[in-house]
């Protein structure tokens, strides 16, 4: 059990973490603007009087959380490479997930990248008190 909760806060860090890179890296922001507007959405995350809000967040693209966030929808096929990139160095990282991510048993649980791209408003369209 507490493998399995050590997993999840690995997979919700890397979530994250390939946001917040896809806001500096992708939208050209600076990681100080990238923090506070993460911190503020996750603020309204916690804050959303529907709890599964918190959970179907994370079936989104990181890559279109990112483009809500910042307001600024990119064509995902001219960025593909750079956000494959993005997610390999976030995902592909035994020191991450460790031992237990090896296993066919949690392999389930790992995110899977960009197996199917969906473009789906997550962030301001959802989540959105001042739109």
């Amino acid at each position: 059990m507490a493998a399995t909760r050590t997993l999840e806060a690995a997979a919700r860090r890397a979530y994250w973490n390939v946001v917040r890179a896809c806001l500096v890296q992708l939208h050209g922001w600076s990681g100080r603007r990238a923090d506070g507007a993460i911190a503020e959405f996750r603020r309204r995350l916690r804050a959303s009087s529907n709890p599964l809000t918190a959970v179907i967040v994370y079936h989104a693209e990181e890559f279109d959380l990112a483009c809500d966030l910042a307001d600024h929808p990119l064509d995902y096929f001219e960025h593909r490479a750079a956000y494959e990139a993005i997610l390999a160095q976030h995902y592909d990282r035994p020191d991450l997930w460790g031992p237990a991510a090896q296993t066919e048993e949690h392999s389930q649980e790992l995110p899977t990248g960009t197996a199917q791209h969906g473009h789906q408003r997550v962030g301001n369209a959802t989540m959105s008190g001042h739109r």
